[in-house]
């Protein structure tokens, strides 16, 4: 397993943009904007593990048996996954957890999720230069039925002590700690993949796919026939 620091960098602008607030608050939310980039820093724990089994209902990375059909479908040919934790970091998640103001800590979380999306961003540039891993495309325990939030605790196992390397940890209920945080698998594929395609969810401010119910069973259900 490799920990890592990501540095990110944003503009005033990006901030305010991200807690979904109007420009001229810009004076009033300075303080915690200089704050947040002053101390933040987002770290990811990631590890090269070997795909040595697949199956319909699931596949065997790293010793760690990982339970999703669409997962199977996506490891299928494979020979490596990369997975990986990454986090806005302890230091930005004591600024809302430590805020006694209730919508101060809101619009704190709100900061933390939009330095969280940087360091994804940042973490699938390194994975895809050091992996030769183009492109990269990620599959995330807890975003579709096929893989809940409870495949948290194999994904963890296969990657190493992540709570060591970066302090996130996981809790009895499989949720995060510090909670903008995310886990998953990087892998390749000639076709595109994005969690939303499978996600009927129709609410949902992060989508960047549509919904295509047809999916699944055109390009999934059959994968391991």
């Amino acid at each position: 397993m490799k920990a890592i620091e990501l540095p990110v960098t944003f503009t005033d602008e990006e901030a305010m943009r991200a807690m979904k607030l109007p420009e001229e608050m810009l004076e009033e939310m300075l303080p915690m904007i200089e704050r947040s980039r002053e101390i933040a820093r987002p770290k990811a724990a990631y590890a090269r593990l070997a795909v040595q089994s697949v199956d319909e209902d699931g596949a065997v990375v790293g010793g760690i048996r990982l339970h999703s059909k669409v997962l199977a479908a996506n490891l299928k040919d494979q020979p490596f996954t990369v997975g990986y934790v990454c986090t806005c970091g302890t230091e930005l998640d004591a600024l809302a957890k430590n805020n006694p103001d209730p919508m101060d800590a809101y619009f704190q979380y709100a900061l933390n999720e939009f330095v969280l999306r940087l360091a994804i961003g940042a973490l699938k540039e390194t994975v895809e230069e050091e992996f030769s891993l183009r492109p990269a495309y990620a599959m995330n325990p807890g975003s579709l039925v096929d893989w809940p939030l409870s495949g948290q605790t194999a994904l963890f196992g296969a990657i190493g002590d992540v709570t060591e390397g970066i302090g996130v940890e996981l809790t009895d209920t499989f949720l995060m700690v510090p909670i903008k945080s995310v886990s998953g698998l990087y892998f390749t594929a000639e076709e595109e993949y994005v969690n939303c395609m499978l996600c009927p969810r129709e609410t949902c401010d992060g989508r960047r796919a549509p919904y295509d119910p047809a999916l699944y069973e055109t390009r999934f259900a059959s994968a391991m026939g």
